[in-house]
């Protein structure tokens, strides 16, 4: 594997992490559970095989569970208006 593609999800990994840690001191909620929803997406997403349908539903189960899925719906709308 390309070691810049590691870098470079480690690194989005990394953020997201420190983001929700920084949110969660702030108490910054909405931050919070959005770096806590998407923390895990780069360390998925880097894998050869990745099911991006079973991540993406994945992520619309666990954004439904801890109450983010109204922003969850209105980011993919939003992504759907611009493409």
């Amino acid at each position: 594997m390309d070691k810049n593609k590691i870098y470079l999800y480690q690194l989005l990994y990394s953020a997201l992490i420190q983001i929700r840690e920084d949110a969660y001191q702030k108490k910054n909620k909405k931050v919070f559970w959005i770096s806590n929803l998407l923390h895990n997406l780069p360390s998925q997403l880097i894998q050869n095989d990745a099911d991006y349908k079973k991540i993406l539903n994945q992520i619309v189960e666990d954004a439904e569970h801890d109450k983010m899925g109204e922003w969850l719906r209105n980011e993919i709308g939003f992504i759907d208006r611009r493409n």
